[in-house]
């Protein structure tokens, strides 16, 4: 029998993002001989990376190789390599990419994937965001309804992402089917540390070990939420608690208020900024806390690392956060966007180590019966077979 063909179809392959991580995560999982992979992408690819070896698949820049392509462009190129390809499944993820695979399988008659990732229509996004506009959100939902009629099947990283795009554009839910997205255990035991070398961490992240140290990762966007968590950390500065934060993720649209508000509140001391990092497994092995104060998520991957790492975790009172973090039994549950309730979870777990442990430890044990990247990739690959046996039978 001859191999059927999936072509995935995404913005950027990368080191960071959610999506991109998982696809170069997925295809190391993928065990179904009958079904081979191929990757294109549209923006970026440093040149020194050889990305097919990388993927273990070939890999297509539809940029040719460009900084930047005209979408249009790319779709044009997207166009050829499936008539030439002719794969029995594409699956795309992201804004761009789903938008050009939605095109190129109607004109192609090639049966789409579509991976919804995030809540990408609900009023939430706008708060706190000077670039998201009740406008723009109307325009991507009548582009997003006109697009997405002829798509073949989706899948969603949780039910609430699933929820948001049956309320708001439509999709019948019995086309959506839920697999989150996984971590690999492995990896987050490899990053584990004995006592010197945590202490070692520590002091080369705050310079006094035993200070309490707690880590957020995430991009500076809006979404993160990272203004709540520098408000708390005033507050602490006025306390007993002796703590530090350390914060990871790439520079964005936040970075400039997010220099000022740490300036105005006084804290430059009790802030460390690390911006991108490729150890983050192993700062999550030397922190004592994660605080992930995203105000929504497609599911929170940093999240689910964290607690799997046994960190306990505080979130707020927002889905899926709150769908994956049960209150005092996995983590701490807070209502949304309130320095003061935040700062007081902190100084909570801070003072009671015992619960802290506890929590931590039911947040690991939740992650690695659910949340496990070998379960995850195997359940997307049954829904691969689904849809090729389907198209295999109506094709007979």
């Amino acid at each position: 029998m001859k191999p059927r063909i999936v072509l995935h179809v995404i913005n950027s392959l990368g080191i960071s993002g959610g999506a991109e991580q998982q696809l170069v995560t997925n295809l190391g999982q993928f065990q179904d001989p009958t079904i081979t992979h191929q990757v294109a992408y549209l923006y970026g690819g440093d040149p020194g990376i050889s990305w097919e070896s990388v993927v273990r698949a070939p890999v297509t820049a539809l940029n040719g190789g460009h900084e930047s392509t005209p979408l249009a462009v790319s779709g044009a190129r997207l166009f050829r390599l499936v008539r030439r390809l002719q794969p029995d499944l594409i699956h795309c993820s992201l804004l761009d990419a789903s938008l050009i695979s939605r095109v190129v399988g109607r004109l192609t008659r090639t049966p789409v994937l579509e991976s919804l990732v995030n809540i990408s229509h609900e009023s939430i996004r706008t708060v706190d965001s000077r670039a998201v506009k009740d406008w723009k959100l109307r325009i991507y939902r009548a582009l997003d309804r006109l697009t997405m009629r002829r798509v073949t099947a989706f899948h969603a990283l949780t039910e609430e992402v699933a929820r948001s795009w049956v309320d708001t554009i439509g999709i019948e839910r019995d086309r959506i089917t839920v697999i989150p997205r996984g971590v690999s255990i492995d990896l987050l035991d490899s990053a584990v540390l004995t006592d010197s070398e945590r202490q070692e961490v520590r002091r080369e992240l705050i310079g006094d070990p035993g200070e309490f140290l707690v880590l957020a990762v995430g991009r500076e966007e809006p979404q993160k939420g990272q203004r709540y968590l520098l408000d708390a950390f005033a507050r602490l500065t006025h306390s007993e608690i002796d703590a530090r934060l350390v914060m990871v993720g790439r520079p964005g649209s936040s970075t400039p208020a997010l220099d000022a508000q740490i300036e105005k509140l006084r804290i430059g001391d009790r802030v460390i900024r690390l911006g991108v990092r490729t150890d983050v497994f192993r700062l999550m092995r030397a922190a004592d806390l994660m605080v992930f104060p995203s105000l929504y998520e497609g599911l929170g991957v940093s999240l689910i690392e964290g607690m799997g790492s046994g960190l306990p975790v505080i979130v707020f009172d927002r889905p899926p956060m709150n769908q994956i973090v049960e209150h005092n039994e996995s983590g701490l549950v807070i209502s949304e966007r309130d320095a003061e309730a935040l700062a007081e979870a902190i100084t909570n777990l801070a003072t009671d180590r015992t619960l802290a442990a506890r929590l931590g430890a039911e947040a690991a044990r939740v992650v690695r019966a659910g949340y496990e990247v070998r379960g995850t990739a195997h359940r997307l690959e049954a829904l691969y077979r689904t849809i090729l046996d389907r198209r295999q039978g109506d094709n007979s």
